[in-house]
């Protein structure tokens, strides 16, 4: 019994969870309804047919609620008990007893009395609940057995086989609503389209979606999903502020490698025009020393005149293109705009001033002491380095070289 009002008290509570019930038959019984002849039902439609507890020689009575009189006939089975003091030895005798007619009175009863056959010692008898009552009535009224169903809400049960549910719960299709409508919120309502919450946004009457969460190349359902707010054939793209930024980057990349090429060539330039004006003055003092050997020399003969001749066009090409490279300016070692004197040292481009003069004087601070000069510790008057700079008197510097200062 207490199980039995838990599950009832549960289902109860559990019903009152659901917003979406249907009707179900909950319990059936078969009663034994009176009706007129032409089919219709008479009220109220209730006949008892009992016994008085179930005890032995208990009588059966038939109870007529109706307004009107009715004529039974009834066939009932009888249980006689057998033994030795009435004691129940389990070989009980049944009788099968047709009690005939009884009338019945509007809202009256009859008491049918046990009968039985009496067994050794024991006479007693008793109904057992298999028994047929038929009813004749000559005031058109017959009753029959009739199934009556008893009803219930239960929670409606969904196509996907469970319970449906709420409005206003998360849903995943329209299959899960007891409405049989999951909105474009992703929740069970009424309605399919829905103003959207939490900052979302309606996308083609058929989802909430976030916006500006897609990145480059990402697919979206609709183009506001895309931070750039630009997306073609389903895919996010480049804003045009986004692509003229990232076309500006390549042209300034662009620019930056370009200057970078051109200062590199520029020094390549420099040090290869450099290593031509001292491979050319090296050649030219080469020359020079030929030439100083041969006029030495009292007797010529024809081939050192040949020899001669062909020393003075090559000193003569060699001095041109010194010339050449001499006019040009470059930047030296140092970073000073410079070009190369007749005399094959560094002058400054634009004054003539000695280059290895200057720049002694600025590193001591001082002017160079008089009487003296600045010597090229290497013999290479294009080496500028001050550890290769040397301030000596200008006799000793004139005896070392007879020529021209270094």
């Amino acid at each position: 019994m207490i199980l039995f009002t838990c599950i009832f008290f549960s289902s109860i509570s559990y019903a009152l969870d659901c917003q979406y019930t249907n009707r179900v038959v909950s319990s059936e019984e078969t009663k034994i309804l009176p009706y007129y002849n032409n089919g219709s039902k008479i009220e109220p439609v209730i006949v008892t047919i009992s016994t008085i507890g179930d005890g032995w020689q208990q009588p059966l009575t038939i109870f007529n609620p109706n307004n009107v009189h009715v004529s039974v006939s009834l066939v009932a089975k009888t249980e006689t008990k057998l033994g030795f003091a009435c004691l129940d030895t389990g070989n009980n005798q049944y009788s099968l007893y047709d009690f005939g007619n009884s009338t019945i009175l509007s809202k009256g009863s009859v008491s049918v009395p046990v009968a039985g056959t009496a067994g050794p010692r024991c006479g007693e008898y008793r109904f057992t609940n298999d028994y047929t009552v038929t009813f004749l009535s000559s005031l058109g009224v017959r009753l029959e057995a009739t199934k009556i169903y008893n009803y219930t809400d239960a929670c409606k049960i969904c196509p996907n086989g469970i319970v449906c549910q709420n409005n206003d719960t998360k849903c995943y299709g329209d299959s899960q609503c007891g409405s049989g409508i999951c909105n474009i919120a992703g929740v069970c309502g009424n309605t399919k389209i829905v103003a959207c919450s939490n900052g979302l946004k309606n996308c083609n009457n058929a989802s909430c979606l976030e916006p500006s969460i897609k990145e480059k190349g990402q697919s979206y359902s609709c183009s506001w999903e895309c931070k750039s707010g630009v997306g073609e054939n389903g895919v996010c793209s480049m804003n045009l502020s986004d692509t003229l930024l990232f076309l500006a980057l390549i042209i300034l990349v662009l620019g930056v490698g370009t200057f970078l090429l051109w200062i590199s060539y520029k020094k390549w330039k420099t040090k290869e025009s450099k290593k031509e004006i001292e491979r050319l003055t090296k050649r030219i003092d080469e020359l020079n020393d030929e030439l100083n050997k041969i006029s030495k020399k009292r007797d010529k003969t024809q081939e050192e005149i040949a020899k001669t001749k062909k020393l003075k066009k090559e000193l003569e090409k060699h001095q041109q293109d010194l010339k050449a490279y001499r006019e040009k300016s470059y930047n030296n070692k140092q970073g000073a705009p410079v070009r190369v004197n007749e005399n094959g040292y560094e002058v400054f481009a634009d004054t003539g001033v000695l280059f290895h003069r200057w720049y002694f004087e600025r590193l001591h601070g001082r002017k160079i002491k008089p009487g003296y000069e600045i010597h090229h510790k290497d013999g290479n008057k294009l080496n500028n380095d001050i550890e290769n700079l040397e301030e000596r008197h200008s006799k000793l510097h004139g005896m070392e070289h007879g020529r021209g200062r270094k």
